[in-house]
């Protein structure tokens, strides 16, 4: 069973008007892209699921939590 069987993202900006922006790739490219995101941006991301925890950890590390 997957989130969506509960709701859908767009739920969430719908209902609450909290903007939801996803991303499904390898958790290496969506750390890369966190990085790059908040050292151009200043955005970071809210929620950083991953099997792989090395990835997410280094992130927290790095203090990009």
């Amino acid at each position: 069973m997957t989130i969506e069987h509960f709701f859908t993202w767009s739920t969430l900006s719908d209902k609450y008007g909290i903007p939801v922006e996803t991303r499904f790739s390898p958790s290496g490219l969506t750390r890369e892209f966190i990085e790059q995101e908040l050292s151009e941006t200043e955005k970071s991301a809210d929620v950083f699921a991953s099997a792989d925890i090395d990835n997410p950890q280094t992130l927290f590390e790095k203090g990009l939590n």
